[in-house]
C-alpha cells in the first residue's frame, strides 16, 4: 500500500505548476509587520540571522538561522519584528498549483525545515534572484529549474506515508 501511494504521489506532483513572482534576500526594516491577512501565493522565507516572528494559522513561530519556512497561500498569517535585531532572509513569493487547486491545500507540507545544507540554499537563492531579474529567453526555465529544489527540500523532510491530504472536496485519489 505505501508503494502504491508513494507511486500515486510521484506521478500526481509531477504534474504541479510552479511560478515565481519575486525572490531577493532582506534586512527587513523595524516597520516589517502585518497581522492577520492571507496572501493568495506562497512565500518562502530562509533565516539567515537575527528576530522576529511568524504565525500561521494561529500558530507562532520564532524563526532562528538555518530555518526554511513554508507559509502557504490564502492561509491567515501574520509576521513582524521583535526588536532591532530584525531578520535578514532569502525570500520568495510564488504560486504552486495541481490544476486550479493549491498544492499546500491539497498536501500538509510542513511549515518549518531545520536546513541541513545552508550553503545550498543560499546558492540556490542567490542564483533564483540573479536569474528572477534577467531579460533572456532562457532565465524562465531557469527560474523554474531552481524553485523546483526549494519546493523538494520542504517535501524532502515530510515521508510519503505521513503526507496528508487536506479535505478537498475537488481532490479525488
Amino acid at each position: 500500500m505505501v508503494q502504491n501511494n508513494r507511486a500515486f504521489w510521484k506521478n500526481y506532483l509531477a504534474n504541479a505548476q510552479f511560478e515565481l513572482s519575486i525572490a531577493d534576500k532582506t534586512k527587513v526594516p523595524l516597520t516589517w509587520n502585518e497581522i492577520n491577512y492571507e496572501p493568495d501565493f506562497n512565500k518562502i522565507y530562509f533565516i539567515l540571522d537575527g528576530e522576529g516572528f511568524l504565525e500561521i494559522n494561529g500558530q507562532r513561530y520564532l524563526p532562528q538561522p538555518g530555518e526554511l519556512y513554508l507559509l502557504p497561500a490564502e492561509t491567515q498569517q501574520s509576521y513582524g519584528v521583535v526588536n532591532e535585531n530584525t531578520f535578514l532572509k532569502y525570500w520568495c513569493h510564488f504560486t504552486a498549483k495541481l490544476g486550479e487547486l493549491h498544492l499546500f491545500h491539497i498536501l500538509k507540507a510542513p511549515v518549518c525545515i531545520k536546513s541541513t545544507n545552508k550553503p545550498e540554499l543560499q546558492t540556490i537563492f542567490k542564483q533564483l534572484i540573479y536569474h528572477s531579474r534577467q531579460d533572456s529567453l532562457s532565465s524562465e526555465f531557469r527560474v523554474h529549474a531552481l524553485l523546483l529544489p526549494l519546493i523538494a527540500n520542504i517535501l524532502e523532510h515530510y515521508e510519503i506515508d505521513r503526507l496528508q491530504i487536506n479535505d478537498n472536496p475537488s481532490f479525488k485519489k
